[in-house]
């Protein structure tokens, strides 16, 4: 399952286990010139965070458990 999609993030370059500085800033400037995108992605990290509550992964653990014992 991803947690980081399109959705809700920029992705940048990684060389060598780094983000690229140059990459990242063109990301943040992106996100500083486009406040509605920002928002949209904001709120898409939300819902994802949400879908990921301890409450509703125990839920869905105790679901594999289930069907991992019968």
């Amino acid at each position: 399952e991803e947690y980081v999609t399109d959705a809700c993030a920029l992705r940048v370059p990684v060389v060598d286990g780094e983000a690229q500085p140059a990459a990242v800033a063109r990301a943040l400037r992106y996100l500083y010139d486009h406040p509605e995108e920002r928002q949209k992605m904001g709120q898409a990290g939300r819902e994802i965070a949400l879908q990921h509550d301890w409450k509703i992964m125990a839920k869905r653990y105790a679901c594999v458990i289930r069907e991992l014992t019968q």
